[in-house]
């Protein structure tokens, strides 16, 4: 008996250990894996926050060209609803075949990201510009899964740039027309010329310039243009 004893001491004592050391080692593996889904379920919990109330238009991609789904900024932004968006193309025809070429390039991983200009048709009718960043999010394989664009609006500044540069081609435009009349003698030479430069190099689409008497009756005229 005392041999059975010290043999069953010998063998049920490491038994023992191993099954105790078993379940604090799972016990552990329990906690652990609690606390990473914790952490994952915080984290995923971060990133919906981010992607729905940020105040920036987000929309994303699978690479062939799916719609997956839109924060409500882009809904604002366009007016349409996350179903429109699902089967719509809002954007400017101007501005669709630059845009196809570059979605392309970043879904067959030749490209990281990109940062564009782009004019959008809003629900109403309305144009507006919005500036994209687009950036890649890589699969287990390092392939692109999905494509995310991050769309503000810019449209303000645009019409602000615009207006400065109107304002900009006014002033050379009356620059060179002064230069024109302390050069030109010849009146007729001059209203043709100063519509010559007005259209050619100035931008503009026509330009009519009439020329009076002191009673306010047309005496000749000159256009360039439309």
């Amino acid at each position: 008996l005392g041999t059975i004893l010290r043999y069953v001491g010998m063998v049920a004592a490491p038994l023992l250990l191993i099954v105790m050391a078993s379940l604090a080692w799972t016990r552990s593996l329990h906690r652990e894996v609690g606390r990473r889904t914790e952490e994952l379920r915080a984290s995923e919990a971060r990133l919906r926050a981010l992607f729905d109330y940020s105040p920036l238009g987000i929309t994303v991609f699978t690479p062939d060209n799916r719609f997956v789904q839109c924060n409500q900024a882009m809904v604002d932004l366009l007016g349409y609803s996350a179903e429109e968006l699902a089967v719509s193309e809002p954007t400017h025809p101007d501005d669709l075949e630059a845009g196809k070429r570059l979605f392309r390039r970043l879904a067959q991983g030749e490209i990281d990201g990109y940062q564009r200009e782009k004019r959008y048709i809003r629900r109403d009718g309305t144009m507006i510009w919005s500036l994209i960043s687009a950036a890649a999010v890589p699969g287990p394989d390092g392939t692109p899964r999905y494509l995310v664009l991050v769309n503000q609006d810019i449209t303000q500044r645009k019409h602000a740039q615009e207006h400065v540069e109107h304002l900009n081609r006014v002033l050379r435009a009356i620059r060179d027309v002064n230069q024109l009349i302390v050069r030109e003698r010849d009146r007729n030479a001059l209203i043709n010329e100063a519509c010559r430069t007005l259209v050619d190099t100035r931008g503009y689409a026509a330009a009519l310039i009439v020329l009076t008497n002191d009673e306010g009756h047309p005496v000749t005229w000159a256009q360039a243009g439309m």
